[in-house]
Order: structure tokens, then sequence, then C-alpha cells
């Protein structure tokens, strides 16, 4: 099953129904969040579930009760640092030839490794 388009009427009803179930605590216009959440899950529905979930988590954490644009971008962040999390856990520095000697530029290179507890040399 293929994910859908990003224009198509499929993905804003799925998006518009998302909105409808969550009863008002998702404060983010129609088409910014299609916009973000395709760009986010590539149009994958369970995944976009999956990232409203995480974005309710995060505004609830904030103390508010309802999702914001921000939370949605928030959200996308942490599992982008979880999966990264979970790549270096399983990710074995024994063959020094695999290492890429490029460096890793993302916004802050310290703060992400230690984020993820990789020891910088």
């Amino acid at each position: 099953m293929l994910p859908d388009h990003p224009e198509s009427q499929d993905w804003k009803d799925y998006v518009s129904e998302c909105i409808r179930v969550c009863n008002g605590h998702i404060q983010v216009g129609i088409d910014d969040l299609t916009t973000e959440l395709y760009r986010s899950t590539f149009g994958i529905k369970r995944l976009a579930v999956q990232l409203l979930k995480i974005a309710y988590i995060e505004c609830r954490s904030a103390g508010r009760k309802s999702i914001k644009h921000a939370d949605v971008s928030k959200a996308f962040v942490l599992v982008r640092i979880q999966a990264i999390r979970r790549m270096s856990n399983s990710y074995s520095f024994s063959r020094c030839s695999l290492v890429s000697p490029a460096p890793i530029w993302i916004c802050d290179v310290h703060s992400i490794f230690q984020l993820i507890e990789i020891p910088m040399s």
C-alpha cells in the first residue's frame, strides 16, 4: 500500500479526521498540519498518528491542553534523536575503517553527541 500524495483529497481527509477525533486538542490549521505531517512522515498514516501522539505528550509536558505547530515539529526532532540513539547503540566502533572521516554538521554537534551518549574524540 503506497502513501497518499501530499495534495490528495484522501490525505487531507485523513488529517482532518485526525483533527476531528482529537476533539479540539489540535490548534494547528488543516493546511499547515497536512504539510507538516507529510513532511515528517512521507504520508504514512501510522507514523502520522504516532507523531501526533508524541506532539500531544509534548504539549502536556509544557502545561498546555492543545497541540501547536511547534509541538509537531518538536515531536519530529525527538523521533529523529531516538532513531539516532538506537543506531548508535547498535553500531560498533571497533572497525575504524567504517567510520566516516567527514564531520557531522548538526545544529550543535557537541550537544547532540552528548544527548545520544557518543564520546567525541
